[in-house]
């Protein structure tokens, strides 16, 4: 008896040890998250951002994807050609406001801090229905400072829902990545609603984990609806077509709510004309960006002249 006992308190013991190895591990984990969230800050102001979408957006009617350098400038200034992608440097052409409005524009600008460095970027390229949304937001009269707030408040709300989803250790592990991947590293705070759809699938997964296939479908939907690219979410459900139903819903309703955008069906139509000449020129420039298509750019062109001559022709990429 007394040597059962002992192994027993001994076995007892080493599931204790266990339990706090365990616990520690997830207390580093955590640990690391919040080094790699005060890493992450980088810039709190995104002015780059906050000008392209903010602005862009607010000013859609009269600027729509291709005019936004193009008004945003008095003077000759060299600026990209939203409708070539190359560049030019003559006098802006820009008659299309009313006063009232070419008034208030030229303060929100003032208020962004745009510099003329920005327009050597790729334009304003956010869906019609991300423009709608901004758009109702803007109208009812919510400061920017608050706007500026949205994504920030979604990924907190999204984490703490993934805790409850998934627990505590893999919740650290999507942090970490969110925080830390090269895409958004200094980048995550103080954007316009650029990081919205990351919340919206991180929401959407948290759900689908804890068997609510339609609230979930429908988030990703959503996301999909605003931003384009987590429709890819959708191949992990395949087998599911509550899921995949949920998704279309979601999808759907987002995408009618985008003809509410100061252009109506118009506004899709740019858009589609905007982003073939946004993927044909980013498929030039592989040695710049992430993605799939950069990625097999590189692979096509495996070979250092194909870099050296990249990095040529696209050093203010």
């Amino acid at each position: 008896m007394a040597i059962l006992f002992s192994f027993s308190h001994l076995a007892g013991a080493g599931l204790s040890v266990l339990a706090v190895l365990r616990n520690w591990r997830t207390k580093s984990l955590w640990a690391l998250v919040a080094v790699a969230f005060f890493v992450s800050l980088g810039d709190i102001s995104q002015d780059w951002g906050v000008y392209h979408y903010y602005i862009g957006s607010k000013y859609f009617n009269e600027l729509g994807y291709f005019d936004l350098y193009e008004c945003s400038i008095l003077t000759a200034t060299t600026r990209r050609d939203l409708h070539t992608y190359g560049f030019r440097h003559d006098e802006p052409d820009c008659e299309i406001f009313q006063p009232e409005r070419w008034a208030d524009f030229r303060t929100d600008l003032y208020r962004v801090n745009f510099s003329t460095n920005m327009l050597r970027d790729k334009g304003f390229n956010a869906t019609p229905a991300w423009v709608a949304l901004s758009q109702a937001l803007i109208a009812i009269g919510i400061p920017l400072d608050f706007l500026l707030l949205i994504d920030p408040l979604f990924l907190l709300l999204s984490l703490n829902l993934l805790v409850y989803a998934v627990g505590w250790r893999q919740s650290a592990y999507i942090a970490l990545f969110t925080l830390l991947f090269i895409g958004t590293t200094d980048r995550l705070w103080g954007h316009y609603m650029q990081w919205l759809w990351i919340g919206l699938s991180l929401l959407g997964v948290a759900l689908l984990q804890k068997r609510s296939s339609f609230a979930g479908g429908v988030l990703i939907g959503i996301a999909s609806g605003l931003y384009i690219f987590p429709i890819g979410l959708s191949l992990f459900y395949i087998r599911r077509w509550k899921v995949l139903t949920a998704v279309a819903v979601g999808l759907g309703a987002t995408l009618l709510f985008g003809m509410l955008n100061s252009r109506g069906f118009d506004g899709y139509i740019e858009f589609v004309e905007n982003m073939s000449i946004h993927s044909s020129y980013i498929r030039t420039e592989g040695c710049c960006n992430i993605g799939l298509a950069s990625g097999l750019s590189r692979l096509e062109n495996d070979n250092e002249d194909y870099l050296i001559q990249c990095f040529l022709s696209h050093g203010n990429c």
